[in-house]
């Protein structure tokens, strides 16, 4: 100890013989700058001790103040920073300014990373794949740990741009995420390793609500990671500050013990020697942060300079271009020479073109024609007259040939420029049509004749769309009747028995009848008569209907209905009907899969501003491709199916200001939810 002792007293001397400094430390405050200067006062206090002589002033500069924080330094007003990272590698390329040390946390190690967390019981987001289109929460753009880390990770492994994203909120504070995202404001977060275990030990969040993506295992690491881990944050020695001075402070921090109570104060456990900061500037190179925004950008005159001989090779080429074009002019008056041969060629090419092709002058006389058109027309160009001439220029026109025969054409023309951009006439091209415009006749009968299949085919759906909606109540009545019947001509009928009996048929001939006059006041877009009606209580009945196919295909219906439902404005029947096709949906969706553990789960949850119904299913699910068009009229996945029932049901709910929607399907599990809000709705 007395060694140790008296090598530093040696490293010490040089600053001991000089007269009492004033040094200058600015701190960088991310919290607030009260709280800064508070909990690095002790760390500052202890180098006054272990350094007589020296006076140690603090300033705090919160993050909007960075641009101060760089030029006080550039002042020579600033001796050391305390500062993160990403502000010291901006310190490091714009000023010059040097790592002496980095902070060790109170875990012991010097290197933090980011955590990318979502709610536990968000099944959408399972991995950094599925953040896509998801919104994002983070600190700030520039916070580190708090956002960019993880950004860093995503453009890694997803290849993704901020910008892509549905959305992206920075929220300032990490609390203010992680609350964003366990209240559902915000997909997934991202915050500073350990944040979330210091809420944990604190008692403000339940571990068991958060769901980490991408967990990491570092070895030793002992809090949540999701990204590659980067240097803690660093003590910062100005260009200007003198080399003894930065070895007595740094000699003098390197020998705080470990989580001493200066330490402790701010919530660090030592300082050790300055680690690698390359990986900083690197991060800030992908990402264009900072003094790296323009990162791989270079201005015009900037890239001459540094390419000075790639620059003279263009200069160069332009002249050589200018050359070949002053040749290019010479050989232009020797291309005139060559005009004749040129048109004898031209004779051959319009006589190659299978399109009909003639020339008029200003006077409208013909003054040529190529072969397609005599093969059309059978008139050459000595044969052609005024009148005929401008049949043919008719858009669409039909004229008919020297043969008699009446043909269809086209029609295009282009002017014809001399020399000197004067008009010499026009040539005219003509498309024969004829046999395009008796195949558009024959595709438009028949199409009249689809349509009118279409319409017979709609007719006869939605005739056994009806019948489908009654077939159970009359099915149930015709039943009962028939029962009923047996037991007055056995006169073996208590009377209880026959009443209830009676009040199942007159239910089942109300409902039928008020299933038509719904359908018809549809049809007939006639106002319907709302009333309170309590959703739990329809699902029981709609189920009971149902109760004889439940126990045909042995399905086990599980219920989870809220005791405290409020009761909605709502139309009864169309209520009925709506539970009706959901339940018969998942029904043969649980036939189809035919699976020994079928179940049927419908759930009623209480929200502020409305009732909500869950039906979800372990049966077949629905294919992608018939997701997309599921609620549109005659799709259905069902063999013998019109496709009608989820759009009619829809179109009912969405009469209630409410929602019908898929949630999710896939093989095993689909879920539709039905929303209605407590507000009147306007019969």
């Amino acid at each position: 100890m007395k060694l140790r002792h008296c090598v530093l007293f040696f490293l010490l001397f040089p600053t001991m013989v000089h007269a009492s400094h004033t040094i200058h430390v600015g701190v960088f405050a991310f919290n607030n700058a009260e709280y800064a200067l508070k909990s690095w006062q002790p760390t500052f206090d202890y180098l006054e001790k272990s350094l007589p002589g020296y006076h140690f002033v603090l300033k705090a500069y919160p993050p909007e103040s960075s641009n101060y924080l760089k030029l006080d330094m550039a002042q020579k007003n600033l001796d050391f920073v305390i500062t993160q990272p990403l502000n010291f590698v901006e310190l490091q390329a714009e000023l010059g300014a040097t790592s002496l040390l980095t902070l060790e946390d109170q875990s012991g190690f010097s290197e933090f990373g980011s955590v990318i967390f979502t709610r536990a019981d968000n099944q959408q987001v399972q991995s950094l794949n599925d953040i896509k289109h998801m919104v994002l929460a983070g600190a700030s753009p520039v916070g580190l740990g708090g956002w960019l880390i993880g950004l860093h990770e995503l453009d890694k492994k997803l290849d993704q741009s901020p910008l892509d994203f549905n959305q992206v909120m920075f929220l300032g504070v990490q609390e203010n995420i992680v609350e964003a995202v366990l209240n559902s404001k915000a997909d997934v977060g991202v915050v500073r390793t350990g944040f979330l275990e210091g809420m944990v030990e604190n008692g403000r969040i339940d571990l068991e609500l958060i769901k980490v993506i991408n967990p990491i295992k570092k070895e030793n690491f002992p809090y949540f990671l999701s990204t590659e881990t980067f240097p803690e944050w660093a003590l910062v020695k100005a260009p200007h500050t003198s080399t003894e001075i930065a070895k007595a402070v740094s000699v003098a921090l390197l020998q705080l013990p470990k989580m001493s109570a200066p330490a402790q104060a701010r919530g660090y456990s030592q300082w050790i020697t300055a680690i690698d900061y390359q990986p900083v500037h690197a991060l800030m190179k992908r990402l264009n942060v900072g003094v790296y925004s323009d990162h791989g950008k270079i201005a015009f005159w900037d890239y001459i300079r540094s390419h000075w001989l790639t620059y003279s090779v263009i200069v160069l080429l332009v002249f050589a271009l200018v050359f070949s074009a002053l040749r290019l002019v010479k050989l232009n008056r020797q291309i005139r020479k060559a005009k004749t041969c040129i048109e004898n060629q031209y004779d051959r090419v319009l006589n190659s073109v299978s399109e009909g092709i003639f020339g008029l002058d200003l006077e409208g006389n013909c003054t040529f024609t190529n072969r397609a058109f005599i093969s059309l027309m059978g008139w050459d160009s000595s044969e052609l007259s005024t009148q005929t001439i401008e049949a043919l220029q008719v858009q669409h026109g039909a004229v008919v040939n020297k043969q008699g025969m009446t043909r269809h054409f086209e029609s295009s023309s282009s002017p014809v420029l001399d020399e000197q951009q004067s008009l010499m006439g026009k040539v005219i091209v003509l498309k024969d049509i004829t046999e395009k415009l008796k195949q558009i006749e024959q595709e438009k009968t028949q199409q009249k004749e689809i349509e009118f299949l279409s319409r017979l085919n709609t007719m006869n759906e939605m005739v056994t769309g009806i019948s489908h909606e009654l077939n159970q109540p009359l099915t149930s009545i015709q039943t009962t009747a028939f029962a009923l019947h047996l037991m007055v001509k056995n006169e073996q009928i208590p009377r209880d028995k026959l009443m209830e009996s009676l009040d199942s048929i007159s239910k089942q001939a109300e409902f039928s009848a008020s299933i038509i006059q719904q359908l018809r006041q549809m049809l007939q877009k006639k106002p319907i008569v709302f009333e309170k009606v309590d959703l739990n209580a329809h699902v029981h009945r709609v189920l009971s209907l149902l109760k004889n196919e439940i126990n045909t295909y042995k399905i086990e219906i599980k219920l989870d209905l809220a005791t405290t439902l409020k009761p909605v404005n709502a139309q009864p029947t169309q209520i009925d009907q709506v539970i009706l096709n959901l339940c018969k949906n998942a029904i043969e969706a649980l036939k189809s899969h035919n699976t020994q553990n079928g179940y049927f789960l419908i759930e009623s949850v209480q929200h502020e501003d409305g009732a909500e119904l869950r039906f979800t299913d372990n049966g077949s699910g629905i294919s992608l491709e018939l997701q997309k068009d599921l609620f549109t009229p005659f799709i259905s996945s069902k063999n013998n199916g019109l496709g009608l029932g989820l759009s009619i049901s829809r179109s009912i709910i969405e009469q209630h200001y409410g929602r019908l929607l898929l949630q999710a399907s896939r093989p095993g599990y689909t879920e539709f939810r039905l929303m209605i809000p407590y507000k009147e709705v306007l019969e």
